[in-house]
């Protein structure tokens, strides 16, 4: 085998790729950000739970809560807010009524 070419990695796929050529003129141009995705492509396979106000200050304090009535088909799943992605949370492995976070997910818009 002489060549190989990735095709798709994850919910990305050659659509989404872009040249070594491309990179250097956004770099150029400073506008490097056009290039980026937001943090939650790369995850949007995961159920998604919407939270609240109060909730998100938890979430991003990085605290366990109650699990919600809501039937997840993946776990982990994701914990939004206003569609940003907050954090990455899963079922606590001993108590099965709360859940935690496995990653928080911290920008400088929260």
């Amino acid at each position: 085998m002489s060549h190989l070419e990735r095709i798709q990695t994850g919910v990305f796929d050659k659509q989404h790729s872009v040249t070594l050529e491309q990179v250097a003129l956004t770099v150029k141009d400073n506008n490097q950000s056009s290039l980026l995705f937001p943090v939650s492509s790369g995850v949007s396979h995961l159920d998604a739970l919407e939270v609240d106000d109060d909730t998100r200050n938890r979430v991003l304090h990085g605290q366990k809560l109650p699990k919600p009535d809501r039937i997840f088909t993946t776990d982990p799943f994701r914990i939004m807010y206003q569609n940003t992605l907050l954090a990455i949370y899963k079922t606590h492995p001993e108590h099965e009524n709360i859940i935690k976070p496995a990653r928080v997910i911290k920008t400088d818009r929260m």
